[in-house]
């Protein structure tokens, strides 16, 4: 019988499951795309008592850039949480000066702190809905931390005309915006997975079982649902 596993996320972020080769004759993945982005108005004139900028996500930088001019941006050194932001970064004109090991913000926080004592400030270009978790950690080192609205969450019109054996979330908006255009999807004795630990805790916090792989990351989340469907 065929197992038929939804996977939400951005248009960006399902674009990944083209390159992952599903080997199991019994599973039908079906991207839908649950959230859409657009950009906000900012300015980073006025931050003097900054020296530098953190970006969290690849999205974080394209929307930044879109606005601001590299010449303005000298007086920064730029961290990036991962190398595959840091990558798309560098394909952008601009080079990381900092990457922790590992792709969170727990190790971004541990391992900068510890290197760079003596930073002034840091600038974060998010979304409008990304929890600012980080400033009152980094403020209590000495070191100010603020958040930049540089691009605007939006719901997508979520449609599902089949019935689904099990839901992959990449995002914890991806979630929120599923859950109040279907607010009465039955979970119960179906596998739902997330591609990590915080999209985890935002699907348990409505008393969902979900699951996430140990490393984060696409491939991995839908290995694990594929496992947990009978694939």
């Amino acid at each position: 019988m065929m197992k038929k596993i939804a996977v939400f996320g951005s248009k960006e972020s399902l674009e990944g499951l083209k390159k992952i080769e599903i080997t199991e004759e019994n599973i039908s993945i079906i991207p839908v795309e649950a959230i859409k982005f657009e950009e906000a108005d900012f300015s980073i004139t006025d931050f003097s008592d900054y020296d530098w900028i953190f970006f969290g996500s690849k999205r974080g930088v394209k929307f930044f850039l879109k606005k601001t001019e590299k010449t303005d941006l000298k007086k920064f050194k730029i961290a990036c949480v991962g190398e595959k932001t840091a990558e798309f970064l560098e394909k952008s004109g601009l080079k990381a000066d900092f990457v922790p090991s590992n792709n969170s913000s727990e190790h971004f926080f541990n391992e900068f702190t510890e290197k760079y004592k003596n930073a002034k400030g840091i600038l974060f270009p998010t979304s409008d809905i990304s929890e600012n978790t980080l400033k009152e950690r980094f403020e209590k080192r000495g070191i100010k931390f603020r958040k930049i609205t540089v691009y605007k969450t939006v719901c997508a019109d979520i449609q599902l005309n089949e019935n689904i054996d099990a839901f992959i979330f990449l995002s914890p908006s991806s979630f929120k915006c599923f859950l109040e255009q279907n607010p009465n999807t039955e979970f119960k004795g179906k596998t739902v997975c997330a591609i990590g630990k915080i999209t985890a805790e935002e699907i348990e916090k409505h008393g969902i079982k979900c699951i996430y792989p140990k490393t984060f990351g696409l491939r991995e989340a839908l290995k694990l649902t594929i496992s947990k469907s009978g694939g």
